[in-house]
């Protein structure tokens, strides 16, 4: 007994001893520099290793750049890039498909791994979840190809030193989601529709848990017809270029809704707050269960925070799908643009108002004012808008004030 005790000891030394020497040598040959227990993991185990914490064990990750959202407008850069001595051979497109400390999931061409997060000055570019990297042979990022389209936002926090937080890029579509139920909110949904038009995504409002509305329809005669079309109008009145979808998430239908939208190579973000259905709804879409979900608190309608990062899913039928986690602030970045797209009407009302500086308040001649007592101008949509435009004056002032410190 003793001498089996002590032969297991000495076996645990000298694997310990062979890990220590592994580390040490990594240490010295890398080209990332030091290695962390996880990368030692990945050489020792193999490519079984990298699989297990892969975006997802399930899926089946495509190996062609098209089918990994590769166009036109990405491939017309690498010309006039300055790549690498050796042509464009030496380098390859991968596309970030999620990113943890420390680590950068991508795929590419016959490639699915996973790259060391090395850029941690604050001047570098962020990157996000839908960029497309140039790599190296070496898997060394070289390039950071110019985005087709790029939402973000303000990072929460009142501090004059905030920063811009990506959420996702090189998107076809946003599928804002909203629910059918008390967490319903209009305002939410506006400045989600404007991020998507800023940054030329085009937006579709989704609203699901539809069967909430279904289950009132003993109650009434016209049963739960008329609290759909409340959402549907209230939805619908944000902006006339976004479409308005209403669905159960849990049903077979969503794939065939969306379909149109969720077509071989082209990428789709779902966005929203926790709780309105968005795992649920990729769930439904994938025809498995790949994402947790979680209940919603019965009294508030408001969701439990499941998803905690930004992840890209691959559709069995060839669309991606961008999983984002629920945000509980949205304050609108350089989005000038997309607020006049939402609130196109009421910017058409002011440009008819008799002075120029008008501020909608007592002048004379003031076609808002004269909207509110007609009943064509909504006074709480007024509300809306003018507090994106206050946030966006108060956004441009902090920035003059950060250019002069600087």
């Amino acid at each position: 007994m003793i001498q089996s005790r002590c032969s297991s000891s000495i076996h645990r030394k000298i694997l310990r001893l062979v890990f220590l020497a592994v580390i040490l040598v990594l240490k010295k040959t890398s080209a990332f520099g030091p290695v962390s227990h996880t990368t030692f993991a990945r050489v020792a185990f193999g490519r079984a290793a990298v699989q297990r914490r892969a975006s997802t064990a399930v899926e089946d990750i495509p190996t062609d750049l098209e089918a990994l959202g590769w166009q036109p407008f990405f491939a017309d850069q690498l010309p006039l890039l300055d790549v690498p001595p050796g042509s464009d051979s030496d380098v390859t497109p991968v596309r970030i498909t999620e990113i943890r400390v420390g680590e950068i999931y991508v795929a590419g061409s016959d490639m699915n791994t996973v790259l060391p997060s090395t850029n941690k000055h604050r001047s570098s570019p962020a990157i996000a979840v839908g960029d497309w990297l140039l790599v190296d042979k070496s898997l060394r990022r070289t390039h950071l190809l110019r985005r087709k389209s790029f939402l973000k936002r303000m990072a929460p926090g009142r501090g004059e030193h905030r920063r811009t937080q990506p959420l996702a890029a090189n998107l076809d579509t946003a599928f804002v989601v909203s629910s059918c139920n008390q967490d319903f909110n209009v305002a939410r949904l506006e400045r989600y529709v404007a991020m998507a038009l800023e940054a030329h995504v085009e937006p579709i409002i989704v609203l699901t848990k539809r069967d909430l509305c279904e289950m009132d329809e003993d109650d009434d005669e016209d049963g739960g017809a008329w609290l759909l079309d409340y959402y549907h109008t209230q939805a619908s009145a944000i902006t006339g270029v976004a479409s308005v979808i209403s669905l159960d998430a849990r049903s077979d239908a969503p794939a065939a809704l969306l379909s149109p939208w969720l077509r071989p190579g082209r990428t789709v973000a779902l966005l929203g707050s926790s709780g309105v259905g968005k795992s649920t709804l990729l769930n439904s879409l994938y025809g498995a269960k790949i994402a947790d979900t979680a209940e919603i608190h019965v009294d508030s309608g408001q969701g439990r925070h499941t998803t905690t990062r930004r992840k890209m899913y691959f559709l069995p039928a060839g669309g991606l799908v961008v999983d984002t986690p629920g945000l509980r602030e949205l304050r609108l970045v350089d989005a000038g643009e997309g607020v006049k797209e939402v609130f196109g009407d009421l910017l058409d009302l002011a440009a008819q108002c008799r002075f120029a500086d008008c501020t909608h308040r007592v002048e004379p001649g003031c076609r808002i004012l004269e909207g509110l007592e007609s009943g064509e101008v909504d006074g709480e949509r007024l509300k809306r808008w003018e507090k994106l435009l206050e946030e966006e004056r108060e956004e441009e002032k902090r920035m003059e004030r950060s250019k002069g410190k600087g």
